[in-house]
């Protein structure tokens, strides 16, 4: 539209602004140049109000929800800078010179005051407004979350604290095994110690206690064999 109203030079004013949106994220000064470029562009030439002008709230919006210190600030500055060149372009421009409402209110120079100003108010209110939503969007979107991010968030909870129920159940039996080990090779030590008094003076005795020292140490492992499993 703009290379059709006003050929190329108004083309490369709207190009710039919007290019500048690519660069808000990482490259925040890109962002900064290319509008202030813009606005030389428009100041320089004396266009009529380009409709790339049309992207700086959207700048501001995109600039108050992604862009990163300190260029959020300052690319919201210069948002705010671009909307009053394009509220004195509007209001100051020498080519503008309509009759408005009807003939009722003519540009004289009150008159471009009073639209410029009007005009300062309403790009301060817009691109501060656009630039609000897009602080509160980021926020949302890092600090709130959407109902589907609770909901993952949940689900990451409850998983969570399912594998800590587990864990705790696991320390509980390795507790069990600890005890169970030490009783069962108490048992088979008592006995074995029994065993080699009794078989100095009685070898079948002595028999007799190893079948026993036998017996608690298969229990003992088999205990242990259950209780692993178990924890498996």
């Amino acid at each position: 539209l703009d290379l059709i109203t006003q050929g190329p030079v108004a083309m490369l004013g709207s190009l710039a602004i919007a290019a500048s949106l690519l660069f808000v994220r990482k490259f925040g000064y890109l962002a900064t140049a290319l509008v202030l470029v813009a606005a030389v562009i428009q100041i320089g030439f004396s266009l009529l109000p380009i409709f790339g002008s049309i992207g700086i709230p959207l700048l501001a919006f995109v600039v108050g929800a992604f862009s990163p210190k300190p260029w959020r600030e300052i690319n919201f500055a210069v948002s705010i800078f671009g909307g009053l060149v394009f509220a004195a372009n509007v209001a100051f421009n020498p080519t503008i010179n309509l009759a408005v409402f009807g003939g009722l209110v003519q540009l004289d120079d009150l008159g471009r005051v009073v639209i410029f100003i009007t005009l300062c108010l309403l790009a301060l209110s817009l691109v501060s407004l656009m630039w609000i939503l897009g602080q509160l969007l980021i926020t949302r979107l890092v600090h709130v979350g959407t109902e589907f991010d609770r909901l993952v968030y949940e689900e990451k909870q409850l998983k969570l604290s399912i594998e800590l129920a587990e864990q705790s159940k696991r320390f509980e039996i390795a507790r069990d095994i600890n005890e169970t080990v030490v009783q069962k090779l108490s048992s088979v030590i008592t006995n074995a110690e029994g065993g080699i008094y009794s078989a100095k003076s009685n070898p079948d005795a002595g028999i007799r206690a190893l079948e026993k020292v036998l017996e608690g140490a298969k229990a003992t492992h088999a205990e242990l064999r259950r209780l692993f499993d178990m924890i498996n």
